[in-house]
């Protein structure tokens, strides 16, 4: 029955089954008659726990698979095809066009095709010489056979760029595959054709750039060998990678952090094989005999992955091959787990490529998730001192830690994966930037202008890239707080990152971390065609909240002529001006008139769907959205705009729905808001596909004032209101008319008797201030606490000396109350220094003109 299924059987005429008979080995006879061709009688002979031959004799080629999961097919039309060109070695092996055994470790094998797609992978936990590899990847099937090739050409091909991921490579139509599995190309030096290169009318480099936004799809793969199996359980495996069991920190909630929710890991589509099932993101192959390929792997961990690898890609086709998928079409991204014992090195994943390879318990420490998958989004290694030790982020080595360290990438990854590209700055290598604020990824806020990577241009340009140099702060918090160097630091990284055709990230290249500066340190950079470059941090804020640095970048190259050489183009900040003394340009002050723009976005049942952007009056996209993941729930970006830079001050706020249900009321009760400086100037959710809204912004007005408040009289006396000089008792009678002026002095004489109106009382407190024009010498010597309950004993020791001349230069409004009932036994005994508890009953309106 197993022969039946053979492919080379099924629905092709003038083929027979000849003959099978089953023994303690298994005997398969196929005579295949082919059309123009000599009968090839092709034998296969699976012998218990034997390795496969290869043997030729007069008439027949008696063909074993060296690789035990390989289907037969492949195997007999490659034995009818070599019929006139085959010839035996002295050691038995079969070579083929004259070939004469030069295919380097070939041994026993199997002719391969001329050509395959360049998947390049880099491995962890191997020796330098050992840490890279290039598989031949059929794209139809996703199945990749490592490429055995001279070590000294693979590095120079990858160091040179002249090879890149996706590639083609012409390996020579005598190649094999060898009993290790691998690809033995038949020329030393293989070719290498450009896709999207002079053949394909283009200059691309490799296969399209995977994607680093939206929704990302992984699949987790538990793999059962004969002898073995990967450690965990498939629910447990589930739970690392996406935390459906609670896992606080995983694949999928590390990368929504590092990414600010850009990038969302999901778990790939439900699916039902012939014997498997992918549930929870996760799937179970066996390699122990029992699978759905075509023989059966059955594998051990004696077989070292380069066997492994492509057998559990085949398993995976046959298995979901009634549904029309391979391997590569399952998810975005295939996370090999192979049991302890299988591999060397503990991880490895294809550059720019959907399949990573991971040894036992490290496909469930996310510091290796993260790394490789990393690999397949086109990341190279983070580098320090030549080898991959940058510990600023994921990139460096992995540890064994099942929640940690919780850290995101270094400052050249970030600019290579342009999560953070509204807030990228180039300098030029012959610039002088002072005073320049570099906020750290942690708090990365859009609402913030600060810059999060700085590059430092060396000079590059598309047709010659140079290496350049990535200025950033390591913020120790956020998605970022588990950082295991240079934390809190100013870090610079040198990378090349753009590759032949300008496309940023066109071409994955290792970082090398070159500095590490605190509150005061100083880096200068080496030559740079003709000029160096001196970093200096003058400051560095930790603060929870906000995380920046503030350096100066100094060339030794730069100088200015005019203030227009200086004019960076943003009013806000004041008109740069150029000091021709020094010849550099002197920063300008801060105008201010920013104006704050806003938007909330609360989402629907499906945020996937939802984008917007906010443009000015010349269209250009001021802020936009991020890739939003969680239903119901509130967004908010907020951007500073210059209005002095934007005359017509005409902003335009779209949003979009891919569907085209809008964000409520369907599917969920989303809604949005756009303020202009905390005012709401747009709102809504209720549209189809597109929804757009204008808004002017103008110059902002100057802040709003308080108004002012004129004192008015209080209703009722104030404790200590004072008047400056006039009495606080009334005369014994109105005056007539004001005088003139006040009196010069009071009177040579005292008056005749007491006033003539008594109080009722004695005075409640001693008077406010004295009935002179100007007080006495010095207060009396015990003046009373509190109001006395009787008149004084005695008089004072004399009267005033006499009184006014005439009345005071203005009357009261009106006069108090009422005089004072009985007039005291005596005056006062004289006027003291502080002022009686409360003033009269009523005090008058406004104060008098003069004392």
């Amino acid at each position: 029955d197993r022969a039946r299924e053979l492919d080379h059987i099924r629905g092709r005429p003038n083929q027979a089954l000849g003959t099978m008979k089953f023994t303690n080995s298994i005997h398969l006879a196929l005579v295949i008659p082919l059309k123009s061709v000599p009968v090839v009688h092709a034998a296969v002979r699976l012998g218990s726990n034997q390795h496969p031959e290869v043997r030729q004799d007069e008439h027949n080629v008696v063909v074993t698979d060296p690789l035990s999961h390989s289907t037969s097919s492949g195997l007999l039309r490659a034995a009818a095809n070599r019929r006139a060109n085959t010839n035996t070695n002295s050691n038995g092996n079969v070579n083929t066009n004259g070939n004469n055994g030069n295919n380097q470790g070939q041994g026993k094998g199997r002719p391969f095709r001329s050509d395959c797609t360049a998947a390049v992978a880099d491995i962890q936990g191997v020796s330098p010489e050992d840490d890279l590899k290039i598989a031949c990847e059929d794209e139809r099937t996703g199945v990749a056979r490592d490429l055995d090739i001279n070590k000294v050409w693979m590095r120079e091909a990858i160091s040179s760029r002249r090879l890149h991921p996706g590639d083609k490579i012409l390996v020579g139509d005598k190649s094999m595959i060898g009993e290790d599995g691998k690809v033995h190309p038949s020329n030393a030096n293989p070719g290498i054709e450009r896709r999207g290169g002079k053949k394909k009318g283009g200059n691309g480099a490799g296969r399209k750039l995977a994607s680093v936004t939206g929704d990302k799809s992984v699949l987790a793969v538990k793999v059962v060998l004969f002898d073995a199996t990967y450690t965990k359980t498939e629910s447990e495996l589930s739970d690392s990678v996406f935390g459906t069991n609670g896992d606080p920190v995983n694949l999928k909630s590390q990368y929504a952090a590092c990414s600010h929710n850009q990038l969302n890991v999901v778990q790939a589509t439900t699916r039902t094989g012939k014997s498997t099932s992918i549930t929870n993101g996760v799937v179970t192959i066996r390699l122990d005999g029992t699978g759905e390929a075509t023989p059966p792997a059955n594998l051990t961990t004696a077989h070292p992955d380069s066997i492994v690898r492509p057998a559990v890609t085949e398993e995976l086709n046959a298995q979901f091959s009634d549904l029309g998928l391979s391997a590569n079409q399952l998810a975005n991204h295939v996370m090999y787990c192979l049991p302890p014992g299988t591999m060397s090195g503990i991880a490895y994943a294809f550059i720019n490529n959907w399949n990573s390879v991971y040894s036992d318990m490290w496909c469930n420490y996310v510091s290796a998730q993260m790394h490789e998958i990393g690999h397949n989004l086109n990341l190279a290694h983070s580098n320090e001192n030549g080898s991959y030790k940058d510990q600023t982020g994921m990139m460096g080595y992995s540890y064994s830690e099942n929640d940690g360290p919780v850290m995101c990438f270094n400052n050249a990854k970030n600019w290579q994966l342009g999560w953070f590209s509204d807030r990228q700055q180039i300098i030029e290598k012959e610039a002088c930037v002072e005073g320049l604020e570099i906020e750290g990824q942690a708090r990365y806020s859009s609402s913030s202008t600060r810059p999060v990577i700085v590059k430092i241009n060396a000079g590059s340009t598309a047709a010659n890239p140079k290496e350049d140099y990535y200025l950033g702060f390591n913020h120790k918090a956020g998605a970022n707080v588990g950082t295991r160097e240079a934390a809190n630091q100013v870090t610079i990284q040198r990378a090349t990152i753009e590759d032949g055709s300008g496309t940023p990230g066109g071409g994955s290249a290792a970082s090398e971390l070159v500095a590490k500066l605190g509150n005061g340190g100083e880096w200068t950079s080496p030559d740079l065609g003709g000029g160096q470059v001196t970093v200096k941090v003058t400051g560095i804020d930790t603060s929870s909240m906000t995380g920046f640095a503030t350096v100066d970048i100094i060339s030794n190259l730069c100088s200015c002529a005019s203030d227009a050489e200086c004019d960076d183009g943003y009013t806000c900040n004041g008109a740069e001006t150029c000091d021709l003394v020094t010849e550099k340009c002197v920063p300008g002050t801060p105008t201010g008139g920013e104006r704050t723009i806003e938007v909330s976005v609360f989402t629907d049942n499906y945020p996937t769907e939802t984008t917007w952007n906010v443009a000015n009056s010349a269209s250009d996209v001021v802020m936009s959205s991020s890739s939003y993941s969680d239903p119901d729930k509130l967004y908010t970006k907020s951007v500073e705009v210059c209005p002095a830079d934007d005359t017509a001050g005409n902003y335009t706020f779209t949003i979009n729905d891919t569907y085209g249900d809008g964000i409520c009321c369907r599917y969920g009760f989303g809604s949005y808001t756009v303020k202009l400086d905390g005012t709401d100037v747009a709102n809504g959710g209720e549209f189809t596909n597109q929804e757009i809204k204008n808004f002017p912004v103008g110059p902002a007005g100057p802040a709003p004032t308080t108004a002012p408040i004129t004192p008015l009289p209080t209703p009722s006396p104030t404790k200590a209101l004072v008047t400056p000089l006039p009495s606080l008792s009334p005369t014994a009678s109105p005056s007539g008319s004001p005088t003139s002026s006040p009196t010069a002095s009071p009177n040579e004489s005292p008056s005749a008797s007491p006033s003539g109106a008594p109080t009722s009382s004695p005075t409640p407190a001693p008077n406010v201030v004295p009935t002179t024009t100007s007080p006495t010498d010095s207060p009396s010597s015990f003046p009373s606490g509190a109001p006395t309950s009787s008149p004084s004993v005695s008089p004072t020791t004399s009267p005033t000396k006499s009184p006014t001349n005439s009345p005071t230069s203005s009357p009261t409004v009106s006069p108090t109350n009422a005089p004072t009932s009985p007039p005291t036994s005596s005056p006062t005994a004289s006027p003291t220094v502080s002022p009686t508890y409360a003033p009269t009953v009523l005090p008058t309106v406004s104060p008098t003109k003069a004392p």
